[in-house]
């Protein structure tokens, strides 16, 4: 995966760590290219370098268009090297065809050190800065694509819209159970639904609970055109105010969505617990389930706070459970993050017009433990064949970081991420420490061999519950029902690619929208805390969610220089040291969506500067009304 000017290639041997590949190591390849790769040690450090292309996986590649040597050529994040534009000026002679323009090309020729690729122009997007138009571009850059071929949804067609009597052959009959559901208030897909059930077992209460998903695979048959599809895009992307489905319509919010009040076939796991609520036996079965009643998060919360409700009573149940489950995964090591998740509103016309922090409640949480529960208990099940969520242990050099800054910041030197994050807990570095404790742990990926969960401290874990919306979840699904599944390898390594394919696309389209909102804020002031330092200035992390840049320059009149050893801004006059942590006042002082940058100025400095930025945003607003009435 490149990574502006840099790059890095997950070996096909997992057993093996992903290597970095600097500049100069790249060479000709692209993003998602299969390569032999030359591993070196320099300076204690793993470098590789790029020797030899053994597939492309892309044929098309979007960038900004630029003009160099009177020939029009594309600028793209997927390769380090241009790409010559061949158009066809009979199609796009009533379209913009200028630098700063996005565009999408169909590779010719592949780029080499020698020589720029060749690229036949298949679209222009529109031009960079505007917020909707860098989305389309991001979608498009990371192989992003909402429109399902015909085929594909010819095949979604012929899926009936009801369930048949034929369904129902070897299914067990859940529709007499108290079935939910609890979602965001904006969520079109439900694949996973919840019962909870007093039982009395020879004298003895013991407690029974369903975790019910929805069973795609009963529709989405193995080498079928549905599924060659779903496995192409191996995940939903959940982009602001859009999703873009593994699966088409029809299926993801139709025929597959646990929707209150209809009849759905489902794979469950019906869990039995004891009355000190600790599971003893559990069992997978294929059924078909009716959701009585469709919650939304707040709603679920409502009846949690107030005690009185529909289905209060199984609500408070599962609350008491996933507190125990909750404690107990925190007893045993796991890591558990509250960092912020923050979700642009958007208009009627898909502007920003305001960013609301989503607060993590009860109702959540106990949904999650069930999640967690029937994850863990599939990934038992499967034993040594299957698809594993794997999350290996951080590398020591980066825990022993992570408690050099707690001890910087007055927290211990020793003992597990989570102690460290306990401790801060409620004070105010608390997100600095939980950003630096994220950072400092590997992602989660999957795996055909298991490998453990570090991070749910399990194990053994998989991904069994969200089948409409990720592709292992299906393949799961499968092997739970005994049938035959192809190379798990390559489903692992392709779903792992797909995957963080997503959440770039994710992250850089939640960026754009933060700056898109920042953009309305100029002038105003915004709290944060010093993130990291470079040599040229602060990265400070927002309150209401971005990152900004603060440049050592915008400080003040002394100069300002990189004391390395601690990590820290120096003045050469004053002695005065910013360091890690420490919070800030500023003011946004200027957004460049394009480049995805927020600079910001010391609040003391800003006052001129922005009041300048006014003035001439006053004037130029005025010389365009001036303008229109001369027009009228």
């Amino acid at each position: 995966m490149l990574k502006g000017n840099i790059g890095f290639v997950a070996p096909l041997d997992e057993t093996v760590e992903d290597v970095f590949i600097p500049q100069e190591g790249i060479n000709e390849a692209m993003n998602g290219d299969i390569v032999d790769v030359y591993v070196s040690r320099r300076n204690g450090r793993t470098y590789g370098t790029v020797e030899k292309i053994s597939e492309r996986r892309h044929s098309e590649v979007t960038g900004l268009i630029d003009l160099r040597r009177r020939e029009y050529v594309l600028v793209t994040k997927q390769a380090t090297y241009p790409i010559k534009l061949q158009i066809d000026k009979k199609r796009f002679r009533d379209e913009i065809i200028s630098p700063g323009f996005y565009a999408t090309a169909e590779i010719l020729e592949f780029p080499t050190a020698y020589a720029a690729g060749v690229g036949r122009l298949v679209n222009i997007i529109g031009k960079a800065g505007d917020p909707a138009v860098e989305i389309e571009a991001a979608k498009a850059s990371w192989g992003i694509g909402a429109e399902f071929p015909k085929d594909v949804i010819k095949e979604a067609k012929h899926i009936p819209d009801r369930i048949t009597p034929d369904d129902l052959n070897d299914r067990l009959d859940l529709r007499n159970l108290k079935i939910f559901t609890i979602d965001p208030t904006d969520a079109r897909d439900f694949d996973d639904a919840l019962s909870i059930r007093t039982v009395n077992q020879k004298g003895a209460v013991v407690y029974e609970i369903g975790v019910h998903i929805s069973d795609v695979s009963h529709y989405v048959k193995a080498g079928s055109i549905l599924d060659r599809e779903a496995y192409k895009r191996g995940t939903s992307v959940y982009l602001p105010g859009k999703v873009i489905p593994m699966l088409p319509e029809k299926l993801s919010n139709g025929v597959c969505s646990l929707v209150e009040g209809a009849d759905r076939l489902a794979i469950s796991v019906l869990i039995e617990l004891d009355r000190n609520f600790v599971p003893v036996r559990h069992k997978f079965a294929r059924t078909v389930i009716l959701s009585r009643r469709r919650f939304t998060y707040e709603e679920a919360d409502e009846i949690l706070s107030s005690g009185s409700g529909d289905f209060a009573e199984e609500l408070g149940l599962f609350k008491k459970i996933a507190e125990k489950r909750f404690a107990e995964r925190l007893a045993r090591g796991a890591v558990d993050l509250e960092l912020p998740e923050d979700k642009p509103i958007l208009d009627l016309e898909g502007r920003v017009i305001d960013m609301h922090q989503i607060e993590r409640t009860w109702s959540h949480r106990l949904v999650e433990e069930m999640m967690l529960l029937a994850n863990e208990l599939t990934a038992r099940a499967m034993k040594e064949r299957g698809i594993f969520r794997v999350h290996e242990d951080p590398a020591p050099e980066k825990i022993v970081e992570f408690r050099r800054l707690s001890s910087f910041l007055g927290g211990p030197s020793k003992g597990s991420v989570q102690t460290i994050i306990e401790f801060f807990r409620g004070k105010p570095y608390q997100r600095l420490i939980e950003f630096s404790a994220l950072r400092s742990m590997q992602e989660a990926r999957y795996s055909a061999n298991n490998l453990g969960h570090y991070g749910l401290a399990l194990s053994a874990y998989t991904h069994f519950t969200s089948p409409i919306r990720r592709y292992p979840d299906l393949i799961v699904h499968r092997i739970l029902m005994g049938e035959r599944v192809g190379s798990l390898n390559e489903v692992a390594r392709h779903s792992s690619m797909k995957e963080r394919e997503a959440m770039e696309a994710e992250r850089e389209a939640l960026q754009i929208r933060y700056l898109e909102y920042a953009a309305k804020k100029l002038g105003e002031t915004a709290k944060g805390f010093v993130d990291y330092i470079a040599k040229d200035g602060l990265y400070i992390q927002l309150e209401s969610g971005p990152r900004g840049f603060l440049p050592s320059n915008e400080l003040g009149t002394e100069k300002f220089f990189y004391d390395k050893r601690s990590a820290a801004l120096v003045g050469a006059r004053s002695g005065r040291t910013i360091r890690i942590g420490m919070e800030l006042e500023t003011i946004i002082s200027s957004v460049d969506i394009s480049s995805r940058r927020l600079y910001l100025s010391p609040v003391e400095k800003s006052v001129n500067k922005i009041q300048g930025i006014m003035k001439r945003r006053n004037k130029n607003e005025f010389r365009k009304i001036h303008h229109r009435r001369r027009r009228r």
